[in-house]
């Protein structure tokens, strides 16, 4: 395997490449998957990056961690994204990589990145910074993992939580709603509305007991998607903490974070993506 890290604008793209070999897949085209860690736009986990990108990879993907900007206004990390994505299909010879099988994959604040780039990269105002051709900016499907769908909801939680989360809420809304945006225009970013028939095909999952980040984010998601007849899977797990990653013990921290039920969304998002 080739890794490498680039510069994509402010952002940092991480490269996990499978090698050419005489010996099996010579000169195959693979598919291609850019995973968004989250981190509630204050920084990029580094559990939803590496150990997720390596089980794609194991999967025959040639595979990409976008650790995009963090602490700035939205659309920065859009544009970020953007980029990214135009960049990986104009290397697709080079890197043996399938133009027409490029696929995003976001957790937490990063299925918030994701989504609301699934929902707007048609658009023609600022992602035209990124990419001029539509075609070179397009994702062809969508993982969305604990996705942060509604930027109301996260506020309104009437849960019992840790004083870092409720910083964490409060920053990741500051942030959001800079350059100057009111918060009664904070539905420019409740990706659900904004559901078009241009939104790739997406696979979603969530757990319902998830206190940071309600299920019902990735349900309304899912609603939209079926009013405008867009091809989904959505699985909602009965249990499970925010943040699980992979479920496994490869991206586990001190017991939290492995479960065993959840554990099979990874196995479903590829048999997902390998359809099309």
């Amino acid at each position: 395997m080739h890794t490498e890290t680039i510069a994509v604008d402010n952002a940092q793209l991480e490269i996990y490449l499978l090698k050419e070999s005489q010996e099996f897949q010579t000169g195959k085209s693979r598919p291609a998957i850019i995973i968004c860690p989250g981190g509630a736009y204050l920084g990029t986990a580094d559990r939803e990056a590496e150990p997720v990108a390596l089980w794609f990879a194991a999967r025959g993907y040639q595979v990409f961690v976008l650790r995009y900007s963090t602490r700035v206004a939205l659309p920065r990390p859009m544009i970020e994204l953007a980029k990214a994505i135009s960049l990986i299909r104009s290397k697709s010879k080079e890197w043996h990589i399938d133009p027409d099988d490029i696929s995003i994959c976001g957790f937490s604040a990063g299925g918030h990145l994701c989504s609301h780039y699934a929902t707007h990269w048609q658009l023609d105002d600022w992602l035209d910074q990124a990419a001029d051709d539509k075609q070179n900016r397009q994702p062809n499907a969508v993982i969305l993992c604990y996705p942060l769908i509604d930027l109301h909801m996260i506020n309104q939680q009437q849960v019992e939580i840790d004083q870092q989360e409720v910083d964490m809420r409060t920053m990741m809304l500051e942030y959001t709603l800079a350059d100057n945006h009111q918060p009664d225009q904070i539905s420019r970013w409740r990706n659900d509305l904004a559901v078009t028939k241009y939104t790739p095909r997406t696979f979603i999952w969530h757990t319902a007991d998830d206190e940071l980040v309600p299920a019902l984010n990735s349900l309304r998601f899912a609603v939209a998607l079926q009013e405008h007849n867009v091809s989904y899977e959505l699985h909602i797990f009965e249990h499970g903490v925010h943040g699980l990653s992979l479920a496994t013990s490869t991206s586990d921290e001190k017991g939290e974070f492995e479960n065993a039920d959840v554990a099979v969304w990874a196995e479903l998002a590829d048999r997902f993506l390998k359809r099309k």
